[in-house]
């Protein structure tokens, strides 16, 4: 479970260094670009919930990002899809700490 920990560690660091900003977006299309390629061995990548989280942290480069999801399959789920976000932060967190 320690490797799914790392990108969700790596998403929040992310989320602390860039502010929500137009320009940083391509720091986050980068993540989530790569996330499910680094993660195809794991049962359960939170997608949904890592999207969830960025569109209510993150509004400004969430909305500059849905620009690119006619490109981009992995974008367009992230952009398109959401869950309750006290939901999304309780799955993160147990992921976290199992």
């Amino acid at each position: 479970m320690k490797k799914l920990v790392d990108p969700i560690e790596n998403f929040e660091k992310l989320l602390q260094k860039y502010p929500d900003e137009v320009k940083n977006t391509y720091e986050f299309y980068s993540f989530f670009k790569k996330l499910p390629l680094a993660n195809q061995r794991f049962d359960y990548v939170p997608i949904i919930e890592l999207g969830t989280i960025f569109k209510y942290k993150k509004p400004k480069i969430f909305f500059e990002m849905r620009k690119f999801s006619k490109k981009s399959s992995v974008i367009d789920l992230i952009t398109s899809s959401e869950t309750d976000l006290e939901r999304a932060i309780d799955v993160i967190n147990k992921l976290k700490n199992q």
